[in-house]
């Protein structure tokens, strides 16, 4: 648990605001994030950019083959 963990806590520990967003898949079709961080009290940033790239990419809308439910 702690592995995952260990890209968002600098964030957190210096009390800045983070979103991490959808961004595509690699060649092996497994998603990947991208992780947009914010200055300090300017969380509605974070949050706007986050919901703009969320529409320009459409990412967020796709499943994984590993979720997909089966027939």
């Amino acid at each position: 648990m702690y592995l995952n963990d260990i890209y968002t806590i600098c964030a957190n520990l210096v009390g800045l605001p983070a979103i991490s967003v959808p961004s595509g898949f690699n060649k092996d079709n497994k998603p990947f994030g991208l992780q947009l961080i914010a200055p300090q009290m300017q969380d509605a940033k974070a949050l706007c950019y986050a919901h703009a790239f969320e529409k320009a990419t459409g990412y967020n809308e796709i499943l994984p083959p590993l979720f997909e439910a089966t027939p």
